[in-house]
């Protein structure tokens, strides 16, 4: 079957973009206190099971009929959006995706959007074609405009046994993009509940896309039931694997670090032993899932204590995780904890710090890395968004502050939110205050750090903190903007300080203020080996630092005497010029020198090889110098140099023909 999903749905949703900055909240400090002590990581001693999905794409003829049905549904008022996720590559181009509900029936369409401008503004395409999906994923591949995503398949679709992927090349082009699934519903499996995904390419494997985690069961003998699966590609085929003992998952992330291309994934799950929530960690490389997988439990040292939630953020060996805790005693508090390993290595990971941890409740926390030691995390608290922020990956916070609209009602639900790094902070489900008919909406608000140009770039990623360019413009890709770049088209920004831009510098490396240029030839005098005669290809046959066109002696043997074919060449012509006589013995007097007079010695080094085939034909066909003297070439004694000559000298070197000049008389 054919898979894609896309469609210009026009006016079909309206989006409420709200930005809120200038707002001064009040902050509050941290109760809870956990230690190390109160946690422990245990390492798992299994290999995955591997399982092979078959891939499909879905039919467009399929999602026209439901366009139609999305154009029927579009007269109810009572819309919803839930569980966004952003995509966000650095240079403006954004792309989200999020559950759109019409109100009258609880299945959702997942729709995606693009946007040029940083998410200023969005298109309004498009819906994926498989009514009942939930849970989108998005995140960016690279640099560039392209996006993976996923989400959870319904039920009715492959048993909801499938990973889903959709390929987004550019997030504003739907003509492009396309949603294939790769089933596992033949063996078995369905009924996934969860999915996340990390895009990262990987050097010379073009059809790396990353990796998706998610969470599924299985009917049959040994009836799994909500066990963590891991799917990517490897030698371009699909590749799945499990681990049966860890059943009863509920959420989960994945994250890749570009540094070495390590794959972590992470799993809240039950352990109905203790009956006490856990973490399930596997390591594994993102290029090649067949080497060696690490995986690892952490668990609270008290089994009334449950670990919940987890997101997570990696980078150049750093693993940070941010979970929601809470104990038996009092359910319905749950703080927000940090927990962190290092070194690549899920085997480490240790309870570090709290984020959050009043009497009131916090939870659904999500984190993203900024810059460096930089990471954030938002969570929810008492139905408003709150933001907490360490500058020192994750070992002290600052204390949480406030972040959404006074009055305004957020909801409170797992995945209710989603960073887009350092562009208007976060997106997130939002309930509007006295009005029912439209109770969930997708708004950005500003995470409170700094963006002294105010152009909603923050400091901590602006290539430009103190100049607006919300566009983030770099057009020679040196890390700082346009707008306060003095030399925008230069990388190395005037690298030898002359005042002039390395893409205009007549002599780009030199000192030369002034640009002088006396032979105006486009090279200034200060790096031009004939100042004074025109010569653009800088051509120094021997080296000397003079160019050829005004060098009145060009000597490649270094001998006082010059090399034939240089017009310049004020000094007498060397009778071998590629090896030195300084006294030009010939006693033969027959015009070539007694270091290289011998027949077939083309090139003049004394000995005949296969370099003086090629000098000769490099004479004959390519304009190269001519053999010194010409006699010399005419190894067949037909009084002509040509190809017959470097034809003989081939028989000669390699087929036992006759010696040159063998026939001459």
């Amino acid at each position: 079957m054919r898979v894609t999903g896309r469609s210009w749905l026009g006016g079909l949703v309206a989006f409420h973009l709200l930005l809120f900055s200038s707002v001064v909240w009040a902050v509050d400090s941290p109760s809870r206190r956990v230690s190390k002590s109160d946690a422990s990581i245990v390492e798992v001693h299994a290999s995955p099971i591997v399982i092979t999905p078959s891939e499909q794409t879905l039919s467009y003829s399929d999602f026209a009929e439901l366009l139609q049905q999305s154009n029927r549904d579009a007269a109810f008022i009572a819309q919803q959006w839930r569980h966004p996720s952003t995509a966000a590559n650095g240079n403006g181009i954004m792309a989200r995706m999020y559950e759109y509900y019409n109100g009258a029936f609880d299945s959702s369409y997942t729709y995606i959007n693009g946007s040029l401008n940083y998410g200023t503004s969005w298109s309004s395409c498009c819906f994926l074609d498989l009514y009942g999906s939930s849970f989108p994923s998005i995140d960016n591949f690279n640099s560039g405009t392209r996006m993976i995503g996923t989400f959870v398949p319904p039920s009715s679709f492959q048993n909801g046994g499938a990973f889903m992927l959709a390929d987004v090349p550019d997030p504003n082009n739907p003509a492009g993009w396309t949603v294939s699934f790769f089933s596992l519903a033949s063996l078995g499996w369905n009924g996934m509940i969860m999915a996340d995904v990390a895009a990262a390419p990987y050097p010379s494997q073009a059809w790396n896309w990353g990796v998706e985690s998610a969470i599924m069961s299985r009917t049959g003998p040994d009836s799994l039931k909500d066990v963590p699966t891991l799917f990517g590609r490897q030698n371009n085929l699909p590749f799945g694997s499990y681990y049966a003992q860890f059943p009863y998952c509920k959420t989960t992330a994945v994250a890749i670090d570009t540094m070495n291309n390590y794959a972590f994934t992470v799993y809240d799950y039950l352990d109905t032993t203790d009956n006490q929530y856990k973490f399930f960690f596997r390591q594994d490389f993102q290029y090649n899932w067949t080497l060696t997988t690490d995986a690892a439990v952490f668990e609270m040292t008290s089994n009334s204590e449950h670990l919940r939630y987890p997101d997570m953020s990696v980078d150049s060996g750093k693993i940070i995780v941010v979970a929601a805790l809470y104990d038996d005693a009092d359910t319905a508090n749950f703080d927000i904890v940090c927990l962190r390993g290092n070194l690549w290595d899920v085997d480490n990971i240790s309870l570090l710090s709290v984020v959050a941890g009043t009497s009131d409740a916090e939870n659904f926390p999500t984190i993203t890395g900024i810059a460096g030691d930089t990471v954030g995390c938002v969570f929810v608290r008492n139905h408003k968004l709150f933001a907490a922020w360490s500058f020192d990956a994750g070992t002290n916070w600052l204390a949480p502050f406030q972040i959404s609209t006074p009055g305004d009602s957020i909801v409170a639900e797992y995945r209710t939110t989603h960073f887009n790094v350092g562009i208007r902070g976060k997106i997130y489900a939002q309930r509007y205050t006295g009005n029912p008919a439209m109770p969930i909406v997708l708004a950005e608000y500003d995470l409170g750090l700094p963006d002294a140009d105010a152009d909603g770039v923050i400091d901590l990623v602006d290539n430009c903190p103190f100049g607006p360019n919300p566009l983030q413009e770099d057009a020679d890709g040196d890390g700082l903007g346009d707008v306060c770049d003095p030399c925008p088209l230069d990388s190395l920004n005037d690298a030898d300080g002359d005042g002039a831009c390395g893409n205009v510098d007549n002599c780009a490396g030199f000192y030369n203020p002034f640009q002088e240029d006396l032979d105006n030839d486009q090279l200034g005098d200060s790096c031009d080996n004939c100042p004074s005669v025109v010569n653009i290809d800088q051509s120094d046959v021997d080296g000397d630092g003079i160019g050829d066109a005004c060098d009145i002696c060009t000597d490649t043997d270094g001998d006082g005497f010059g090399n034939p074919g240089f017009p310049a060449n004020t000094c007498a012509v060397d009778n071998c010029p590629y090896i030195a006589n300084p006294l030009q013995e010939d006693g033969d007097n027959n015009g070539v020198g007694d270091a290289c007079g011998a027949c077939g010695d083309a090139d003049g080094n004394g000995v005949t090889t296969i370099s003086d085939v090629v000098f000769l034909i490099g004479y004959i066909f390519s304009g190269g110098l001519p053999p010194v003297p010409l006699s010399t070439a005419d190894v067949d004694c037909n009084t002509v140099v040509n190809v017959s000559d470097a034809v003989y000298m081939i028989a000669y070197i390699f087929s036992g023909g006759p010696a040159p000049c063998a026939a001459c008389p």
